[in-house]
């Protein structure tokens, strides 16, 4: 899957949205990376419910979902 601009500015959206530092973002902007997450919706849930609300949670795994299963 081609990681498009419109893709790129959702991700960082969200991601700054669930105060994951520029760090992380730069070194997870890789196809390979991206769909490593896909397969990781685990270290995701115990990360994030360890840093912030639900909210964001919710609107982190919409995007994943989005992006990992959008490609019927």
């Amino acid at each position: 899957t081609n990681f498009n601009h419109e893709n790129y500015i959702d991700f960082v959206l969200v991601a700054v949205d669930a105060r994951i530092t520029a760090n992380v973002l730069v070194k997870t902007l890789t196809s390979e990376l991206i769909s490593f997450w896909c397969q990781s919706d685990q270290w995701f849930h115990m990360n994030l419910q360890r840093r912030k609300n639900q909210i964001q949670l919710f609107f982190l795994n919409h995007f994943l979902h989005r992006h990992c299963f959008s490609s019927s």
